[in-house]
Formats: C-alpha cells, structure tokens, sequence
C-alpha cells in the first residue's frame, strides 16, 4: 500500500526545463552559436547545473572557466525566477489531493536547499511537504538510489511503500534500483524505453497521477458498498448473459431501498434502453439521485446530463458543481474535465 509519495523538483514539480534551456541559449548566442532545443534535450535535461556548466564549457569551447559559466547560469536563473515560475499542470490539485488523503510527502532533488526551497516558497506549496532531500546530503547522485533512500528514511517509511515522481532517466533509475515504485511524468524529454520499462506507470501530468493513487488504494472507479457485491452478481447471473429484464428489476428493487450504486445503474439502463424503455428523464432522476447520495460516478454523470441537456435543460454551472464533486472523490474522468474546463478541485477528507 502505497503511505507516502517523493517528488523530484525540476521538470516535474516545476516548469524549470524550459528556463534553464532559454540561459544557455542566451550564454551562446552571445558567442554566435546557435543551440536548438533538441540538443538541449539531448545532452542537458535532467541534469544538475554543476554538470551543465561544465559540459557547455567543454563542448562549445567557450573562453571561461566552468565555474564562471555556473555563476552566469545561476545569475541569470535568479532574475528569472524572481519573474516567476510555474508550478507544471496539476500540481497544485495532486498536492491538495495527498493533504486530505493523509499521504507523506517529500522533495527529493540535486538542487540547492536554498533554490529549492526558494521556488516553492514563491507558489505557496512548502507547507504541503513534510520533509526534503537535497544535494550535499547523500554522496551519490542520481541515478544512484542514495537521494531517495534518504528520502525514505526521512518519512520514517519503507521503500516499497512509497511512490517517486519523476520525469527523468537517472531519476527513474534511482527509484527503481532504491526499490521505490516509480512513474514517469515526461517533460521536454520523454526517457528511452529501457527507463520506461522501470516504472509502474507513464502519465502525461501530474493530475493522472490521482486516479494512480485512487486505483491502488482499492478506491477504483466502483467503490466497495452495501450493496456493491449484489450489484455484482446481477451483472454476472443476468446482465452477461443479455438478461436485461431481470438484471434491471433487481438493481430497480436495491435503488428503491436508497443504495446509491444502484440507483446510478438504474440511470444507465433507462439512459440505454436495456431491459427497460429508453427515459432520459427518468434516466436523469435516478442518476441525480445516486449523486445527491454521493455516488461519484453519478455525479459525473449527471454533470454530463447538466452539460449536455440530457433528461433536462443544459445548465453549465451545475455542470461544474458536479464535475468538481465527483473529481473531488477521485474520479479519473471528472478529474480529466476540471482539467480541461479549468475547475478548481477540492478533495474529500480521509475518513478514519
């Protein structure tokens, strides 16, 4: 059971790929030499500033010393960052999601602590973090384990009971020789297959990570109910085999007693027209019903009735009030549309 996630900061807590490609560009054009994001990618993401300051030296032949290239880089980074820099998509929401789920949580990067901490400040997001990891407190960097080893003995947690977000190569390779489950959340560079291969799980942002988070902890798309085994064995003994009547008289019969699964199922099959004649009214009833009962997957549904003018007249706001509740409980698919629609998340307490 996964107690406790580790974030990597740059490229995937915090857009600063795009800023350090944009420094570097600017210390060699000074010098006419033109440097493409493709060699960016190629031979300086996802490395420490140390190492990138040598190997511009090294590789472009320029007339100065490594160290006074790392100075001109974190230079030119603080302006940069003083103009502000953005939190990468879903952040905010993923964060806010850990808090009210009770997970640990910590930063686990080759970066200053001062840097660091200095970026988070800036959002507002430090409080949500219960320890850090930073360069100077392990010997090895990545793609050694050491950053994230510390990072778990910090939490006061096993590694195999912790979840580390990364977006680079040597940071999945530390995860997964740390023996951390691992997934990638690629930035300006997507990670060669034999790193992908390491990981549980690619995601495009950070907001697919919840609907991860939700599927391990057996908060899945049903969640366990009263009345969730019944709800099975009608769809085993009556719906598989395409007995609709009767699959529909017995979730019918479990929806009158209040039990919000069914009433959701019930929605379906009058939406459907199985086992029953089509209604979207009614359809809409009981799928309205199953949400005010809590059901996610009826608030998302009926959000879409709301959105759509299904069973009743469009109404964008409520729309919006019920993406943002089902999304709120987890649901991959509400939690899709608040991203897409720009709906501010709050998720439920842990209860217990």
């Amino acid at each position: 059971m996964i107690q406790a996630v580790i974030f990597d900061l740059d490229g995937l807590l915090v857009e600063t790929e795009t800023i350090c490609y944009q420094i570097l560009k600017e210390i060699l054009a000074r010098f006419g030499r033109p440097f493409a994001l493709e060699e960016y990618t190629r031979s300086f993401s996802g490395k420490p500033e140390t190492v990138n300051a040598a190997h511009l030296v090294e590789a472009y032949k320029l007339p100065f010393p490594a160290e006074e290239a790392l100075e001109r880089i974190l230079r030119r980074e603080e302006e940069l960052h003083a103009e502000g820099v953005p939190l990468k998509a879903g952040a905010g929401e993923l964060l806010s999601y850990l808090r009210q789920r009770g997970y640990g949580t910590a930063v686990a990067s080759s970066s200053t602590r001062d840097r660091a901490l200095n970026l988070l400040d800036r959002h507002g997001v430090t409080e949500y973090f219960h320890q850090f990891v930073f360069a100077g407190e392990v010997e090895q960097g990545k793609p050694a384990p050491d950053v994230f080893l510390k990072a778990c003995e910090k939490l006061g947690r096993a590694p195999g009971d912790c979840l580390v977000l990364e977006d680079s190569g040597a940071g999945i390779q530390a995860a997964h020789a740390a023996g951390i489950p691992v997934i990638c959340v690629p930035d300006l560079k997507t990670p060669e297959r034999r790193f992908l291969d390491m990981t549980a799980a690619v995601c495009p942002s950070l907001w697919e990570v919840i609907p991860f988070l939700e599927e391990r902890s057996g908060r899945g798309y049903y969640r366990p109910c009263k009345e969730y085994d019944e709800c099975n064995r009608l769809i085993a003994d009556y719906f598989e085999s395409g007995q609709y009547e009767a699959c529909f008289a017995g979730h019918l019969a479990l929806a009158r007693e209040g039990y919000p699964l069914a009433e959701c199922q019930v929605g379906y099959f009058y939406y459907d027209g199985l086992g029953v004649e089509k209604d979207l009214g009614l359809a809409f009833e009981w799928t309205k019903r199953a949400a005010g009962h809590g059901d996610r997957d009826g608030q998302y549904n009926l959000a879409c009735f709301y959105e759509e003018g299904t069973g009743t007249a469009p109404d964008p706001e409520q729309a919006r009030r019920w993406y943002a509740l089902a999304a709120g409980q987890g649901h991959d698919l509400a939690l899709a549309k608040c991203r897409e629609l720009g709906i501010s998340v709050t998720f439920e307490e842990k209860k217990g």
